[in-house]
């Protein structure tokens, strides 16, 4: 009896393979997970069941302005520092991950419920707040966090960033809050905004847009000695908007000086 037989070293291969694998699911500035294996981690855990989780989601306040200021090498510096700081405050079991640009995604894999998440998050919070070092120059890097306390609702990983991500623009159009907690209302409020967006451009297209004007009296001579243009919003429907319903949203969206124009 015998045996033929050939045999190749695929060490090389199998090496390059597992750095391509390496590449398409982690970031190459910080060597944290890409948002595709958050996912894929974060379906792992919602499989799980078990223990109560939470999903934080965190954007950095100003950081084009720091990029624009200081240049792209310092912001990639920036980023990865706030990559080491977060692996500092988390736990072994917890999931880091850049889910693109300056934004950053943690799984917290089990928790005590919103408080231990909030404690959590504060600790994140605390952590960031120490000074950066760019170039000789300190700067302060803020962050604005969205916040998301899992429950047996959620079947997808997908569903789970879509709502914590609502959580986290809430906590950034609040001037004084750096987290928030997401609730279903922030859903219904995130449609009604993009309904009034839409709502914006047609009347502008309609000429809907038009100047009530109010008189300066002078109280002495019951004179009017001058006029206040107040812009109004009239609907179809011939209901009128004062500016208070709609001109906060047109800022946002870049619309107002189109409407001022009209």
């Amino acid at each position: 009896a015998r045996a033929v037989g050939s045999f190749s070293d695929i060490s090389d291969v199998r090496a390059m393979q597992e750095a391509l694998e390496h590449r398409a699911l982690h970031d190459g500035l910080t060597g944290l997970p890409n948002r595709v294996l958050f996912l894929q981690r974060l379906s792992t855990r919602l499989a799980a069941g078990g223990a109560s989780w939470s999903v934080l989601f965190l954007d950095l306040d100003r950081f084009k302005a720091l990029n624009d200021s200081f240049g792209h090498a310092a912001g990639d510096r920036i980023l990865t520092v706030v990559a080491d700081r977060l692996g500092s405050a988390v736990t072994a079991k917890d999931v880091i991950a850049r889910a693109g640009g300056d934004e950053f995604a943690v799984l917290l894999d089990t928790v005590e419920g919103l408080v231990d998440t909030e404690a959590r998050a504060a600790r994140i919070l605390d952590v960031l707040d120490e000074p950066v070092n760019v170039d000789g120059s300190e700067v302060l890097v803020r962050a604005s966090i969205g916040v998301l306390v899992g429950d047996a609702s959620y079947t997808s990983a997908e569903e789970v960033m879509r709502d914590v991500d609502f959580a986290m623009y809430a906590s950034k159009d609040a001037a004084d809050v750096r987290t928030s907690i997401f609730h279903p209302s922030m859903r219904r409020e995130l449609r009604s905004a993009l309904e009034l967006d839409l709502r914006l451009r047609r009347a502008l297209e309609q000429r809907q847009f038009v100047p009530w004007f109010q008189p300066i009296v002078d109280l002495d001579t019951g004179r009017a000695v001058g006029w206040e243009s107040l812009v109004r919003w009239e609907q179809e429907d011939g209901s009128i908007l004062l500016p208070g319903a709609f001109l906060p949203r047109a800022e946002e969206i870049g619309l107002l000086p189109d409407i001022d124009r009209q």
